[in-house]
């Protein structure tokens, strides 16, 4: 056998190319590794590491659970097989094999990292804020963690959120993603020239951060500077022509703008990537209600109520359409489950009294 063939070269050279971030080559060579020795469960347990990170995420498991069979007691093998798990999005297998990994090793900084970052995206933000300020204990000066604790304390406790932001960035001035995600946190507090200035920071740093261009499109939107929204926007589908929701936002400027074509095409393209998008058939459907297109409109919103039951807006967006149908009864009745009691007034129109029950008139 050729000496760069053997098992130990081929795995650590698999080793090194993960170092460099090319976890493809990395996998390649850790598998042919693994091949001639299956039961070295280091290899198995780098191998399943370089699949997590280039999505083969079935192989990635099977490579971890051979890797922990073979070592219960290795704490990083239980991690990887972890963040396996997670990429798969079974979050309950995830959980428990990092917590088996912790208990192996307490203070397995990234453990307690990557646990924080499973019972996020578990939707147990109270778990993984717990995770985070562990990591933080043990790791004062980790970055990710304090803007990872930041996105887990931002539903709940903004100022808070805001600070963890913050603290990411006097230790990494240049954390692109930490910018962005401080401008989300400021434009839920109103603050859009803080949030503004902070989606540039992230630009400057990295000018191909899509989610920053569609963020400041957004703000700068708010901002009343549709000219602004819409290139960026635009920036971001350029960089990510299948980015739905800057193709949502886009059609929303143009809509403002009065350009109804180009909304209608930005909101098509929207819902050819996210058939699902129950706003951009609302959004559609408003950019279609003109008289050759009453029709289309509602069938918009009816689609957006099959996704979105009960949805305010589609319910006012199809009621409007049955009025302008002639289909008054049901258009009314939709607008009273939304709004109130619809009555007429001779010569006055339609009135509604919110708050009572609704009644025939």
């Amino acid at each position: 056998m050729n000496e760069q063939e053997t098992p130990a070269a081929q795995g650590l050279l698999g080793a090194v190319y993960a170092s460099l971030g090319n976890h493809q080559a990395a996998a390649t060579e850790l598998a042919k590794a693994a091949a001639k020795n299956p039961l070295d469960a280091s290899l198995l347990s780098n191998l399943c590491n370089s699949l997590n990170e280039v999505g083969r995420f079935d192989e990635a498991i099977a490579a971890g659970q051979k890797a922990t069979a073979l070592n219960p007691s290795s704490a990083v093998a239980h991690v990887n097989l972890g963040n396996a798990l997670t990429g798969k999005g079974d979050m309950e297998g995830a959980t428990r094999s990092i917590r088996q990994a912790l208990l192996i090793r307490p203070d397995f900084v990234e453990a307690h990292f990557n646990l924080g970052n499973a019972l996020k995206d578990k939707g147990d933000l109270d778990g993984a804020i717990a995770s985070y300020r562990q990591t933080l204990q043990l790791r004062p000066d980790f970055a990710e963690a304090h803007n990872n604790l930041g996105d887990a304390l931002k539903e709940n406790d903004l100022d808070n959120a805001i600070a963890s932001y913050q603290r990411a960035l006097q230790i990494n001035p240049e954390y692109s993603d930490a910018h962005n995600n401080l401008g989300n946190a400021l434009e839920e507090k109103d603050d859009l020239d803080g949030a503004i200035a902070s989606y540039r920071q992230a630009l400057r740093i990295n000018p191909g951060l899509a989610v920053a261009h569609n963020n400041l499109g957004n703000a700068l939107k708010d901002n009343d500077d549709l000219g602004g929204a819409i290139t960026n926007y635009r920036h971001a589908l350029r960089i990510r022509p299948d980015f739905a929701e800057a193709h949502y936002n886009l059609g929303n400027a143009l809509r403002d703008k009065g350009e109804m074509d180009s909304a209608v095409a930005s909101y098509r393209r929207a819902l050819q990537i996210r058939p699902d998008y129950a706003e951009a058939h609302i959004g559609l459907g408003h950019s279609l209600m003109d008289p050759d297109h009453y029709e289309k409109a509602l069938a918009s919103a009816r689609r957006a109520l099959e996704i979105n039951p009960g949805d305010e807006e589609a319910m006012r967006l199809a009621g409007d359409a049955l009025l302008y149908l002639g289909n008054h009864n049901e258009g009314l009745k939709m607008l009273s489950a939304v709004s109130g009691v619809i009555c007429f007034e001779p010569g006055v129109g339609v009135s509604i009294r919110r708050g009572e029950t609704i009644a025939a008139h």
